[in-house]
């Protein structure tokens, strides 16, 4: 399950960077 968090975690942060990209 951590490792489902992490993945979580990373998919969440590169969504909010494509968010402050537009």
């Amino acid at each position: 399950t951590k490792a489902k968090e992490l993945g979580v975690s990373i998919l969440s942060e590169q969504e909010f960077e494509n968010l402050l990209k537009e």
